[in-house]
């Protein structure tokens, strides 16, 4: 069974269904003819893959911020005072 009747098998949107298909394109820059061609439990395996690798991205990308903030919340910006000048009479 290929890919295009993979919609038959499982009751999904098709919104959800491509925005599926172009996280796949987009992620593991898979050609549209070799995901067609992939057997239904293929794709099934494959998707729950990428969204383990999607959602650990995620976790390590959230700690990166957080360092990352937490570093810069630790840090004080000086005081510049800016000099008055005063306008010339005319």
């Amino acid at each position: 069974m290929t890919g295009s009747n993979l919609f038959s098998l499982f009751k999904i949107s098709l919104e959800n269904f491509f925005k599926t298909k172009f996280h796949i394109y987009l992620k593991l820059h898979i050609q549209p003819s070799e995901l067609e061609n992939l057997e239904y439990y293929e794709f099934y395996y494959l998707v729950k893959d990428l969204i383990a690798n999607i959602k650990e991205e995620n976790k390590q990308n959230q700690g990166q911020n957080d360092a990352t903030s937490g570093a810069m919340g630790g840090m004080k910006m000086p005081n510049l005072k800016v000099p008055t000048i005063k306008m010339p009479k005319m």
